[in-house]
C-alpha cells in the first residue's frame, strides 16, 4: 500500500510503502511529552517501519523526536509520523492508547 504526506507549507513530502495496513500502527498518547509537543491533548502518530518511509523532496528538514526512559523505548528501526501529515490520515485508524493515566479527566 502506498501512501503520501507533506508538512503545512507542503514544502516537505514524504512517502510510506507498506505491504498491508496492518503493517503501521496508529496511536493516541497522552503522556505529557505528546502533549507539549503537539499543543494538544493528546499526540496520534503512526508508528512504521523506517526503511518504508522515503522523503520525496530535495529539501527537506526531518524532526527527530525519541522517547525517553520514561515515556517509552527508542523507535530502533521504526519511525513515528504525525498521522495528520497523511494526505488520508483516515486510511490509518487508530489501533490503540498509551499512558491512559495521563489522559485529560474530561475526555471520555
Amino acid at each position: 500500500m502506498h501512501y503520501t504526506g507533506s508538512c503545512y507549507c507542503g514544502q516537505l513530502k514524504y512517502s510510506v510503502e507498506l505491504g498491508s495496513a496492518d503493517k503501521a500502527r496508529t496511536s493516541l498518547c497522552h503522556c505529557n511529552n505528546c502533549r507539549k509537543f503537539t499543543g494538544g491533548n493528546y499526540g496520534i502518530t503512526t508508528k512504521v517501519i523506517r526503511s518504508s518511509f522515503h522523503c520525496t523532496t530535495a529539501d527537506r528538514v526531518m524532526i527527530h523526536r525519541d522517547f525517553c526512559v520514561e515515556y517509552g523505548p527508542n523507535a530502533g528501526d521504526f519511525i513515528y509520523v504525525f498521522s495528520g501529515t497523511f494526505d488520508g490520515p483516515a486510511q490509518l485508524h487508530p489501533k490503540g492508547e498509551f499512558l491512559t493515566k495521563c489522559r485529560a479527566g474530561w475526555m471520555p
